[in-house]
């Protein structure tokens, strides 16, 4: 729709319009910005606001607002659509991951926990049996020493028994009284 630039400069001037020389100096800078003519920068502008059904007096275009904001919009609507589409799912799988998660260490922290005590339970148990064992064990000593003791008590008695009956009694045959005297001896060894 726009006006090639060869037959702009071909074609004469049919009209002309008159305005201040400030207004020229700006559209000379802004050919000159443009590198075109500018017969060809009037007729693009003219073509640019007939197309557009812009006032170049409103600065503040509604249609340039209505774009904008349907643009801005447009873009919510692609965001929220790619939020629904994978940052929602993948939040919900998150949470499912991180609860999974969660279920996971509390059973594993009351599997440990089960564990220990059975440990302490056993532990307990072990001490215990220790104890009493340690306290046989003591007894057992106790009563061997004990008994060690009578042992020797008691043959003490006994070899004091035997010398003076022999001392005191010399009457009865020798033989007899060796028998005798181990018998004794044996038996006494044998508590």
């Amino acid at each position: 729709m726009g006006i090639p630039a060869k037959e702009e400069t071909a074609k004469a001037a049919e009209k002309s319009i008159r305005f201040s020389l400030a207004v020229h100096d700006k559209l000379q800078k802004l050919s000159a910005k443009l590198g075109r003519p500018q017969t060809l920068v009037f007729a693009q502008m003219v073509d640019y606001f007939y197309r557009t059904k812009k006032d170049p007096i409103d600065l503040n275009d509604e249609m340039l607002k209505s774009s904008i904001l349907k643009n801005a919009q447009n873009q919510m609507g692609f965001l929220k659509t790619q939020e629904k589409i994978f940052l929602l799912p993948m939040n919900e799988k998150i949470g499912e991951v991180s609860q999974q998660q969660e279920e996971i260490l509390e059973a594993f922290d009351e599997q440990v926990l089960q564990a220990n005590r059975v440990r302490v339970d056993e532990h307990k148990q072990q001490m215990k049996y220790l104890v009493e064992l340690h306290r046989l064990i003591n007894n057992f000593n106790g009563q061997i020493s004990a008994k060690k003791e009578l042992k020797e008590s008691f043959l003490y008695i006994l070899n004091n028994y035997i010398s003076s009956r022999d001392k005191v009694n010399v009457l009865f045959n020798q033989k007899e009284r060796e028998q005798l005297a181990a018998e004794t001896i044996r038996q006494v060894n044998n508590l």
